[in-house]
């Protein structure tokens, strides 16, 4: 019995790069998301104020840089006025004011929130955890971002598409030139509308099938 056997080309290489990295990005998506949640947990139980005084979130450069320093509302009220304009300004680059330095010192001086050591160490951790995998999902981004220069694929020329979901669906995808023709490339991504059949009833709606690589195309 013979068997249709082919080398693997430079593309073929490239795209099975994009494939792993893909999925490793994925999971690095996933463990940031959770520690993100522990963090503003931990924030509910320490310094629930503090949310009001980052309105865009907690989850910013200058509320991490603050928080490694100082975790706790005690540790923020007793540093000195000079000392936490220059950081708070520094680390939202020119945002946040003397008077913003102010207004924070005295949110944690009336705060209801407890200075738990213990939890002040976890909020630290999850900080710099959440950090480096920031710097890991850039260094993975970024090679994915070379990889599709590389392959110069017209997948790039559709709206909305950018390297890192391009990549992604590259990488699951393979090579497409294995597909015979457009509907298969769509079930083997798990794109293809499934209908739903019984004797002579057929559904009016429909939905995507769960077959083929969609929970990594599609996430």
């Amino acid at each position: 019995m013979m068997h249709d056997h082919r080398f693997l080309t430079v593309e073929d290489i490239d795209l099975m790069h994009l494939k792993n990295l893909g999925r490793f990005r994925q999971k690095l998506v996933k463990n940031r998301t959770r520690l993100k949640i522990q963090l503003t947990s931990y924030m509910d139980q320490v310094f629930p104020e503090l949310q009001y005084f980052f309105k865009s979130g907690l989850h910013q450069k200058a509320c991490y840089q603050l928080l490694k320093e100082a975790p706790t509302p005690d540790a923020i009220a007793s540093m000195h006025m000079t000392h936490l304009s220059a950081l708070l300004l520094k680390a939202s680059h020119g945002h946040f004011k003397k008077e913003h330095a102010k207004a924070l010192r005295v949110l944690a001086r009336e705060s209801v929130g407890s200075s738990d050591r213990s939890l002040s160490i976890q909020i630290t951790h999850a900080i710099e955890q959440i950090e480096l995998l920031d710097s890991q999902l850039k260094t993975v981004e970024s090679e994915m971002q070379s990889i599709m220069l590389s392959l110069d694929s017209l997948i790039m020329t559709i709206p909305g598409i950018g390297f890192v979901n391009g990549g992604m669906i590259l990488g699951e995808i393979g090579n497409i030139k294995r597909f015979s023709n457009a509907s298969k490339v769509l079930a083997y991504a798990g794109l293809d509308p499934s209908v739903y059949q019984s004797g002579n009833f057929v559904a009016k709606r429909t939905r995507m099938s769960k077959r083929g690589s969609k929970p990594y195309v599609m996430h």
